[in-house]
C-alpha cells in the first residue's frame, strides 16, 4: 500500500496495490538479464492481446538504473526499447490496466 501511494505521489501514476510488483534496479548495459526481462514484458503484452479473456495477476513493472559510460550507445538502445514498450502497452486498452511500466 506504501509502495502504491508512494508511486502515484512521485510518478503521478494509479497502481493497484494488489498488483505484482517487479522491480529491477541495476545498471544498465547488456545484461541478458534486462534483456530477458523486456522480453517477459513483451510476453505479458502478447498473451494479453491474444486471449484478453483470461485475466492474469495484474503487475507493476518499475525499471531503473543508471547507464554505464563505455557503452552508453548499447544502453540507450535498452532505454529507448523500454519507453517503446511504455507506450505501446499504455496506448492499449486490454493491456493498459494489467501491465503497468514504471
Amino acid at each position: 500500500m506504501k509502495l502504491a501511494t508512494y508511486i502515484q505521489k512521485e510518478f503521478n501514476v494509479q497502481v493497484d496495490p494488489a498488483s505484482m510488483f517487479d522491480i529491477q534496479v541495476k545498471r544498465i548495459h547488456e545484461y541478458k538479464r534486462q534483456l530477458l526481462n523486456i522480453l517477459h514484458i513483451i510476453t505479458l503484452y502478447n498473451r494479453i492481446k491474444q486471449k484478453p479473456s483470461a485475466s492474469p495477476a495484474t503487475r507493476t513493472i518499475m525499471i531503473g538504473g543508471k547507464v554505464t559510460g563505455f557503452l552508453f550507445s548499447f544502453s540507450s538502445s535498452i532505454i529507448v526499447i523500454i519507453i517503446i514498450l511504455i507506450i505501446i502497452i499504455s496506448s492499449s486498452s486490454s493491456s493498459s490496466s494489467m501491465v503497468i511500466i514504471i
